[in-house]
């Protein structure tokens, strides 16, 4: 009786301890140490952590570690500069690490080059039909968010315009968690896709994707910027997948209930 009365403790512990965490597939601060080539944004890749470390970027135009303390002084981060640089995870296909049941998250702090139209961006897409590049694209699945110097954020689906332009209020960090549009709890390849943009603890807002994500799905960092010298920046880069909490619900629930009928038949 005491043995049974345990186990349903415990149970109880399982079922309001659920969801289980997230599990981080890549983090990387771009902070490196020992000597320093700054023109590699490739130098010292021990840099990253999670399951997927050690992933490679790929670069166009100019896309370098940098040092300062623009966040914060945290020390390097990436910089991106010229016009249309950007910087790809090009190894990393996401849709194979995030199960039917998983949410995706994708956070960074980012700064905005400057000038009158200077943007930084970020875009979540295959590489194919120019996805890859530092601007949204109509031709594949894409999803492209945007930070200009002075004007806000915008966001595109597909190049067609999603949001534009909103203003922030958390700073310099963002999050955008990706999931299937029907119940947000899933996950966004596959079908149509949800987006829930957040700018420090502000919630911009959850955008509906038409027709999901790309299979093949990179992330890449560019900038566009009509002033000479102008850099994008982005540091503290964190991907990682969320389960579903339902799924750790149900599975509380089904061992309350077999401790429960085995509690009856001790009885």
């Amino acid at each position: 009786m005491k043995i049974t009365s345990s186990l349903s403790a415990a149970g109880l512990a399982f079922l309001f301890a659920a969801p289980a965490g997230a599990a981080v597939l890549l983090a990387d601060n771009f902070t490196v140490t020992g000597f320093t080539n700054y023109y590699d944004v490739n130098y010292n890749v021990g840099r990253q952590t999670g399951s997927q470390a050690v992933q490679t970027w790929t670069t166009s135009g100019n896309a370098q570690v940098g040092n300062n303390g623009v966040f914060g002084g945290d020390g390097n981060y990436l910089m991106v500069a010229d016009t249309n640089g950007r910087a790809t995870l090009s190894s990393m296909n996401l849709s194979s690490f995030v199960s039917s049941n998983e949410k995706l998250e994708i956070s960074f702090d980012i700064a905005a080059a400057p000038g009158g139209y200077g943007f930084t961006a970020f875009t979540l897409g295959g590489l194919s039909g120019g996805v890859g590049t530092s601007q949204p694209d109509a031709s594949t699945l894409s999803f492209a968010f945007l930070l200009f110097s002075s004007t806000g954020v915008q966001a595109f689906d597909n190049g067609n315009l999603l949001l534009n332009p909103a203003s922030t209020t958390g700073g310099s960090n963002f999050k955008f968690t990706f999931s299937d549009a029907a119940t947000q709890t899933g996950s966004p390849f596959g079908g149509d896709a949800s987006v829930t943009i957040q700018n420090g603890s502000n919630t911009i807002g959850t955008y509906t994707l038409n027709g999901g994500l790309s299979t093949d799905t990179y992330i890449t960092f560019g900038m566009n910027q009509n002033v000479t010298g102008g850099r994008g920046l982005v540091d503290n880069l964190l991907v990682q997948t969320v389960p579903e909490p339902n799924s750790a619900l149900l599975g509380g629930l089904g061992l309350l209930a077999l401790l429960r009928r085995n509690r009856k038949v001790a009885a």
